[in-house]
């Protein structure tokens, strides 16, 4: 990679790839925020039954029971309360380190040149750790990411539960296990129905149609009347397409059914389950590292890279070697709205170009230099040929 400098980070870059940094743990803390709020309403409405009824019963023991009932629910409530509160705290905490961080590096760049050059470069240190732990994560590949985050000392500023607990539903889906990706969707409800995801439904297809292969159709008919009974508008011929098994089976030569029964649902549930819980945190279904890898790529691409004749490719272009040119394929070229001359012999803008006598053009103290260390002539670097540097001429661009 050489040739290619650091440059200085923008605070619109920073803003852009470092969204998920704060996005994840406060998704988290939100999510705990909601649960602990409903347990809170459960249990209000359990201490609403248990409260004695008045102070003026004659059955003194009774109302010493209830009252003993009702401390010891009151009790259980408060560690619940405070067990939410700490785990609340905990998520505060990540955001607030966070924040410090990404704000004292934002001061950092304000100033040009950097206040702190040693600070940026080791922030810059940090990110690219980070950007590595990030993929290594969404490819499985945890014990490399807790590797590197330990050596990198990024570990408070990556979230690897969420990703450990999203592989956990996915490898319980391949297995079949619908239960965790339930208890997910039943967690995440309001969002997904938000999102308008089809996610929950999906699940309940899958379990409904394992009934229908285990020959269980009773329990199958009675699912259906639980789960299938209130179904958005749009979803209601996608049910009666369902309800077509109770008289098919699961014999049925019918493509249609055939693709509801076949296993490879499960892989299409398991990706789709990945993607809502990206899309639920707000997280591009791409690495960061992805992201900034297309991004420098597609910055560096022309057709030049591309050119079958290898005496047109620039050795210091990353692009234009393995393996970032089969890499760079499908991105976009670079957008110039003014392009230059380069020498291919000092990789330098041209000032003076001129043109051997075979057609390739190169700049003049390029020619120049390698004419007085060979005795007037110059040889043409992609074809070999040799020539007096009197034969060559100036050319012109318009």
């Amino acid at each position: 990679m050489a040739g290619i400098r650091r440059t200085e980070t923008k605070q619109d870059e920073i803003v852009f790839l470092e969204h998920a940094l704060l996005k994840v743990p406060y998704e988290h803390f939100n999510r705990k925020y909601r649960q602990a709020q409903k347990a809170l309403e459960r249990e209000h409405v359990i201490l609403k039954e248990v409260e004695p009824a008045g102070t003026d019963t004659e059955d003194k023991e009774a109302l010493l029971q209830q009252l003993k009932a009702m401390q010891e629910r009151l009790e259980s409530v408060e560690q619940k309360v405070i067990s939410v509160a700490e785990k609340e705290m905990e998520c505060y905490d990540k955001i607030t380190t966070r924040c410090t961080w990404l704000n004292q590096h934002l001061k950092n760049i304000s100033h040009s040149p950097y206040a702190d050059p040693a600070a940026a470069m080791l922030w810059e240190r940090k990110r690219e750790d980070r950007m590595l732990v990030d993929y290594c994560t969404r490819c499985g590949f945890y014990d490399t990411a807790k590797a590197i985050a330990k050596d990198g000392n990024v570990e408070e500023y990556i979230d690897m539960e969420f990703f450990v607990e999203v592989q956990r539903v996915q490898d319980a889906l391949m297995a079949h296990n619908l239960t965790p990706c339930l208890s997910w969707c039943a967690d995440n409800r309001t969002k997904l129905k938000k999102l308008k995801c089809m996610l929950e439904f999906n699940c309940r297809q899958r379990e409904f149609v394992e009934l229908i292969r285990a020959g269980s159709f009773t329990e199958g008919l009675t699912y259906a009347r639980k789960h299938f009974s209130n179904v958005e508008p749009e979803l209601q011929e996608r049910v009666n397409v369902l309800m077509g098994l109770l008289a098919f089976g699961c014999n049925t030569t019918s493509v249609r059914y055939q693709k509801l029964l076949s296993d490879g649902q499960w892989v299409e549930l398991a990706s789709q389950f990945r993607r809502n819980s990206y899309l639920t945190h707000q997280l591009s279904s791409k690495s960061m590292l992805d992201a900034v890898l297309q991004a420098g790529m597609s910055a560096m691409k022309s057709q030049q890279c591309f050119d079958t004749d290898p005496h047109q490719k620039n050795s210091d272009c990353p692009i234009c070697n393995e393996p970032y040119n089969t890499l760079a394929r499908a991105l976009p070229f670079k957008r110039v709205s003014h392009s230059k001359l380069v020498c291919h012999i000092s990789r330098k803008p041209m000032g003076e170009p001129m043109m051997l006598p075979n057609g390739r053009v190169y700049d003049l103290p390029s020619l120049r230099a390698m004419a007085a260390a060979s005795n007037g002539t110059v040889t043409c670097p992609r074809t070999g040929d040799v020539y007096a540097i009197s034969a060559i001429k100036k050319v012109f661009v318009m």
